[in-house]
Order: C-alpha cells, then sequence, then structure tokens
C-alpha cells in the first residue's frame, strides 16, 4: 500500500493552498494559510520565507482577478417599515431587536452571535440602552467597547420592543442562574418559544436575506450578513458624516474604510458636480421642493445622533405650493 503523506511541512503548506485555491476564495485562502502558519509557529515549525512569499503573491494575483461583491443595502425605509410590522410572534420579535442592534451600534455578526443577556442595559435617566461589546476584532487592546440605542427613533418605540424581548427571555430562562451569562439571542421552536440552544452565527448572517425577502425586495439572497453595517455606513455617508465619525460609529481599525463609503456616495458626488457649476442640489441646500416627502429626524436616531452637538444658525427653509408663490423664512438662532 502506498503511503502519500508528505514529510516536509514545506511542501505540505505549498500544495495544501493549491488544494484548498479550488473551493475558497482568495479571502478565505489568505485567512486559513494564515491560522496554519500562526499554529505551526506555535509548534515551533517554520515555514520557508520563499514558500510564504508565493504563497502569498498568488493570493494576491487571485484577489485582483476575482470580482467583489458587496451585500445590497436596507435603506432607512426598509429598516422602520420591518420594525413596524404589526407581528406579536417572538421569531419576529427577536429579528426586529437583532435588526436594531446591528444597525444602531453597528455591530459584526460575530458580535451579534456573542452578546450575553447581562450586556444590554436599560439607561432610564438617559432615556437609552447601553450594550456592552466585551470582544471585537478591531480592539486589539481587549478594552470592550459601550455602544447605545436610544428609546425613540423616527416614531417608534424601540424601548418597547427591546423590553419585551428581554421580559420574554427572563421569563423563559428564569430558572437559569447562569441566566446573565447565557447568549442573548436563542433559537425559537415551531411552537414559538425559546429554545434552550443558542441561535446560530450562520442564523444572523441570513437574517439581512429574511427581512428583504419579507419585505419583497428583488434578490433576497444578495442582501448578505454584512448588510446592516453597510446600511449603516451608507446612510450616514448620504448625510455628510465625516471618515472619522464613521470610524467611531463602526470601530474600523482606520479612516480608509469610512472613506471608501464617502468617495462612493452618489448623492456627495452629484452635490460636488452642482458646486463646480455654481449651485447646489435641493437636498444639500434645504430646498424642500416637495416638502410633504421631507422628514426631519430626531437627534434619536442613529443619523442625528452624530450631529446632536452641532451649533446651527440662519437657517433658510424654501417652501413652495402649487397654489402659491415662493416663501423663504429665515430663523435665527444661536446655541
Amino acid at each position: 500500500m502506498c503511503d502519500n503523506r508528505l514529510t516536509d511541512h514545506n511542501e505540505a503548506y505549498k500544495m495544501y493552498y493549491i488544494h484548498l485555491k479550488k473551493t475558497k476564495t482568495p479571502n478565505s485562502c489568505a485567512t486559513i494559510m494564515s491560522a496554519i502558519k500562526r499554529c505551526l509557529e506555535d509548534n515551533d515549525i517554520i515555514v520557508d520565507q520563499s514558500i510564504r512569499t508565493r504563497v502569498t503573491s498568488n493570493i494576491k494575483k487571485d484577489k485582483k482577478s476575482t470580482p467583489t461583491t458587496k451585500s445590497a443595502i436596507l435603506s432607512l425605509d426598509n429598516i422602520y417599515q420591518f420594525l413596524k410590522l404589526e407581528d406579536d410572534s417572538l421569531r419576529v420579535l427577536s429579528r426586529k431587536v437583532i435588526l436594531i442592534l446591528g444597525v444602531y451600534c453597528a455591530l459584526r455578526v460575530s458580535e451579534q452571535h456573542d452578546l450575553k443577556r447581562k450586556d444590554i442595559i436599560e439607561d432610564v435617566a438617559n432615556e437609552r440602552f447601553q450594550v456592552i461589546v466585551e470582544r471585537s476584532k478591531t480592539d486589539q487592546a481587549g478594552e470592550g467597547y459601550s455602544l447605545y440605542i436610544p428609546f425613540f427613533s423616527d416614531n417608534i418605540n424601540l424601548r418597547q420592543l427591546i423590553k419585551r424581548y428581554l421580559q420574554l427571555f427572563d421569563s423563559f430562562f428564569s430558572s437559569d442562574e447562569n441566566r446573565e451569562n447565557r447568549n442573548l439571542f436563542a433559537q425559537v421552536s415551531v411552537s414559538g418559544n425559546f429554545c434552550n440552544c443558542n441561535l446560530g452565527i450562520n442564523q444572523f448572517s441570513k437574517l439581512p436575506s429574511e427581512i428583504a425577502s419579507t419585505l419583497g425586495l428583488q434578490n433576497p439572497k444578495s442582501y448578505t450578513g454584512h448588510c446592516l453595517r453597510r446600511s449603516l455606513a451608507t446612510s450616514l455617508a448620504s448625510n455628510n458624516a465625516t471618515g472619522q465619525e464613521l470610524q467611531s460609529l463602526c470601530r474600523w481599525a482606520s479612516t480608509s474604510t469610512a472613506n471608501h463609503y464617502i468617495q462612493r456616495n452618489e448623492g456627495l458626488k452629484t452635490n460636488a458636480v452642482m458646486k463646480v457649476t455654481g449651485n447646489r442640489s435641493n437636498v444639500m441646500n434645504g430646498n424642500m421642493t416637495n416638502a410633504s416627502n421631507v422628514q426631519l429626524r430626531s437627534t434619536g436616531d442613529v443619523l442625528g445622533r452624530l450631529f446632536s452637538n452641532c451649533s446651527i444658525n440662519n437657517i433658510t427653509v424654501n417652501i413652495y405650493s402649487t397654489n402659491e408663490s415662493k416663501k423663504t423664512t429665515v430663523v435665527n438662532q444661536s446655541q
């Protein structure tokens, strides 16, 4: 019987990469090969530098030749529409709470999955929930993050939704002495009650697709696990958030990712072109050509939170009507 096992770790490292690239994306290959290298080094086995360089170079070439697919995004109207669904089932309620945490706290799928019951705290004095993220891939110091969710947003009672879910959770697991350290999201049975097992990480990834399907959006499968963070970043960029503001809320390691959303924002591009021609777009200039379609969001909103401390002076509001001539109101306010 022939023994095909490789005894040379350098050759094994190279051959495994060749086998891996047949079924995995370049990004997956990079992650797996890096993990293998660290594992070997922990066991005092060092892969030859020339082999590692060759594998890394091939992965980079494959990345350039492989088209990237970005998740579709949910608009704020889509998000609010789902949160306003008149469905009292526990399954839908849990999905609403996951959506709230994903959007308002910009949580990654892994962070949503790892949340414990103790990590969400009601802060009545400040009318918000505090959400503690103990571990994050950009938190190298391991200090954790404190994030916040307002009680109300765009006439939606977020507090009521979250409290109802927590009450049902606490009631079902009332006999569990370790309840506070349980994962915040548990499986929901066919009968509509909690199960004694955690919601799997893949189900968090599929949630945006479920929401898109429920709302009747086209191509629901294009709404992947990264959808909620992308939706938040896109909305913030559309509302003139700076790279630093985006980086702070989304907790990226650098502003390069934040700047990517700003640079690709079509609304900002259009406004820049209008400035070149000596004009400004209606939305950016505050001219409301159709006042009935304009909503001013409160500072409790996920977008408004970034600008809650701004000073406002000389607001010009132009109002048009089909039967009246243009009216201009100037409000002088100093803060």
